[in-house]
């Protein structure tokens, strides 16, 4: 089963920010984003700072870490 979401920002003055979360198979996540700073002046042209990222997971630190939120929420009363 593959599940994948993808979100975009962007704002004339602060800048954007693309990000991608991809569940290829339960216990592994995989997120790409991109980010793009507003534009300013540089020498003689307007330039943005960009950057791009490629996070991976390992599966049992991504378990390990659902299963805390689930446990943190349990004990304030929320559902899981």
């Amino acid at each position: 089963m593959v599940c994948s979401t993808s979100e975009s920002v962007s704002s004339d003055l602060s800048g954007a920010l693309h990000a991608r979360f991809h569940f290829p198979v339960p216990g592994r996540l995989f997120v790409s984003c991109e980010q793009e700073s507003e534009f300013v002046e540089f020498a003689k042209k307007e330039v943005a700072g960009r950057a791009m990222m490629f996070i991976r997971s390992e599966p049992a630190r991504l378990d390990r870490l659902i299963a805390a939120r689930i446990l943190c929420r349990c004990r304030r009363g929320g559902v899981p």
